[in-house]
């Protein structure tokens, strides 16, 4: 999984219906609790909506400049990489926002329920040879509803901007399998 801090920008090429379609169709796989489907994929193509966004968080970001407790960068610098930041982000043509039910038949379960759907949507989206992110509070969630018109019973799992990207993005560093794995007893007595 690439770090949603560093995603690469990706093409402006538009992304066909059937792709998300079937990214989408992809995401419905997911484990859920209590059978029912809790999610809503909310398809935003609108370059309208998508740069109002950007600028609503780069806004948001530069007003928290001064209560930063890392004062190793000028406000100039800050901007530069939050502009780069934000503009990484919504380069892409499509952001598909993940939302869950408040008030469907097992909500503690199915908060568990969004995050894997967004993870079988970034799958399929790779697998199609698209560039994805998992992004969360960096997009302030408030924000995303103001703007997208989202109804107060969804819960924001995640944006995921879609795009091609410009180069193929290689794999991130790896732990070994032995250093993640453990059978049986998991931590040996300490002694």
């Amino acid at each position: 999984m690439i770090d949603a801090n560093d995603i690469e920008p990706v093409k402006p090429t538009a992304i066909p219906g059937r792709d998300i379609a079937m990214i989408i169709c992809a995401a419905q796989m997911a484990s859920i609790s209590g059978k029912r489907e809790p999610w809503k994929f909310l398809v935003v193509r609108d370059k309208d909506k998508i740069t109002a966004l950007k600028e609503v968080c780069l806004k948001e970001a530069m007003g928290r400049f001064a209560d930063r407790q890392d004062k190793t960068e000028s406000r100039e610098q800050y901007a530069d990489r939050c502009q780069s930041r934000f503009g990484n982000y919504f380069s892409a043509p499509v952001c598909i926002v993940v939302l869950t039910g408040d008030k469907s038949s097992c909500p503690n379960g199915h908060h568990w329920d969004g995050p894997l759907a967004a993870g079988h949507l970034m799958l399929a989206a790779r697998a199609l040879g698209y560039g994805t992110a998992f992004i969360t509070d960096t997009i302030p969630d408030r924000m995303t509803r103001e703007i997208l018109g989202i109804p107060d019973q969804f819960t924001r799992v995640c944006i995921t901007p879609v795009g091609i990207p410009f180069g193929r993005p290689g794999s991130p560093p790896l732990q070994e399998l032995d250093e993640l794995v453990v059978c049986e007893t998991p931590w040996a007595p300490s002694g």
